[in-house]
Order: structure tokens, then C-alpha cells, then sequence
């Protein structure tokens, strides 16, 4: 079974705002100001490829949203670096997202990360018996590589949002499969997986991502670490390299 480091609700088939469309004016997605917060009226096709998480953005044609008026932290994150997939609205779970906190990602959460078995035990526990999982963020995009116990490889890739107030009672993130290989029914493009997360700065550079089940009773906690980091003394390496 594969356990994927984004812990999913239950995942839902999406609908969104943007095609495959190579017609029309060719121009690169606008990075350059990410904290104007101005809506778009024109339709973007965007270009290019992320070198660290393989998202291509080639022939992604779309309008930006207009935020509805109860939308609060807008673009609340103005990360400047990163690749960026066009931010084209989202519909999923019967809910339609305007708001968005991180169109260009999250500053933060740029770069390389492990799953860790015990990040908070002293000294931190880094390895499973068999299990690797690795999750690369570049800008709004990710990649994720996992092998689990038998030696079975999954990988997937696809682009990221953070649903803010009023449209979300909290932030949330949800992440856009793009592609998936192997694909089933679980794991495929066009599958919106949603999550809670912190994350917690400083020398110890833990990403941690939760979610919420059983009515709200139980609750699921998965650790991960920089690639390259220290953590609490231990070095945070990359899995599949050692």
C-alpha cells in the first residue's frame, strides 16, 4: 500500500480552470511581482519546466480567478522564488477555491525533504526498515518519489494551493496530481489530495503534515526534514542516495 507523504482525505476528481491550448499569445508566467495582487482579464499560456520537480507548464492556458470579496490572505506568503504553475482556480469536493495564500508557493517549503520515522525522538530516528519517500517543492509545484517495503516505486507530480478564509474555515493545501506512475484509481491525473500542514523554522527545519478523521477524533502526524539538514545533531540525507 502505498502511503503518500501529502496524507490524503478522501481524494476527489477535480474540475479546474485551465486546459491544454498551444493557440494564442506565448508569454511566461509573471513571477516578478508576486505580491500585486491585481487579478488578470487576459487568458496566460504559459512555458517551461521545472528542472527539480518535472512540472511543465507548456501550452497551460487559463484565467486567473477573481478572489470573492470574504477571500483574507491573499497571496499571503509573496514568495519570489520557484517555479511557478499558473494559479487557474479550483473546484473539488463540491467546493469552489478563489483564494489562494501561496500562488507562487511557499518560501519555506522550497527544496528537498525525507520522510522521517521518528523526526521528534532524541536523537531523531531518520530510517525505515525498507520504506523511502523523498518530496521536492519547487515554487507551486511538487514531485514525489516513494518506495515502499516490497521495493515497488510510486512517483507523482503536480502543482499546489493553499485555500485561505472565508472559502476555508483554515488553510488548507491541496494538491493537484498531474502525473502519476504507476496510476490507478487512487493515485492518477486529476485526483485533489488535501492536507493540513505546519511547518517549523529553524535550525531543525521539520516539515510536518497533518490530517483530520474520524470526526474530527484521530489524527495522523507525518515528519519529514530538509535534505541537508541537521537535525537535533543527526544529518538529514537524501534515502535514496545512501
Amino acid at each position: 500500500m502505498k502511503r503518500l507523504i501529502l496524507a490524503l482525505s478522501l481524494p476527489a476528481l477535480s474540475v479546474i480552470g485551465c486546459d491544454s491550448d498551444s493557440s494564442g499569445p506565448v508569454t511566461q508566467t509573471d513571477t516578478t511581482n508576486p505580491t500585486d495582487t491585481t487579478t488578470p482579464t487576459d487568458t496566460t499560456t504559459s512555458e517551461g519546466t521545472s528542472a527539480l520537480t518535472g512540472v511543465s507548464v507548456d501550452g497551460v492556458s487559463c484565467t486567473e480567478p477573481t478572489p470573492a470579496a470574504a477571500c483574507t490572505g491573499i497571496n499571503s506568503d509573496g514568495a519570489t522564488s520557484g517555479f511557478s504553475y499558473p494559479w487557474c482556480g479550483l473546484t473539488t469536493s463540491q467546493t469552489t477555491y478563489t483564494c489562494n495564500g501561496c500562488p507562487f508557493g511557499r518560501r519555506k517549503m522550497q527544496g528537498v525533504y525525507r520522510a522521517m520515522k521518528n523526526g521528534l525522538a532524541s536523537p531523531p530516528v531518520m530510517d525505515f526498515d525498507s520504506y523511502k519517500e523523498v518530496l521536492t517543492i519547487d515554487g507551486n509545484t511538487f514531485n514525489l518519489v516513494v518506495q515502499d517495503d516490497t521495493g515497488s516505486t510510486f512517483e507523482a507530480s503536480g502543482w499546489f494551493m493553499c485555500a485561505n478564509k472565508g472559502e476555508q474555515v483554515n488553510e488548507h493545501a491541496y494538491w493537484m496530481i498531474l502525473e502519476a506512475n504507476p496510476s490507478d484509481s487512487t493515485w492518477a491525473p486529476g485526483v485533489v489530495l488535501e492536507t493540513d500542514h505546519v511547518l517549523v523554522d529553524g535550525e531543525d527545519k521539520l516539515l510536518i503534515y497533518w490530517y483530520e478523521e474520524v470526526g474530527g477524533a484521530a489524527y495522523i502526524t507525518y515528519e519529514y526534514c530538509q535534505v541537508g539538514s541537521i537535525i537535533s545533531g543527526v544529518d538529514c540525507t537524501d534515502p535514496f542516495a545512501n
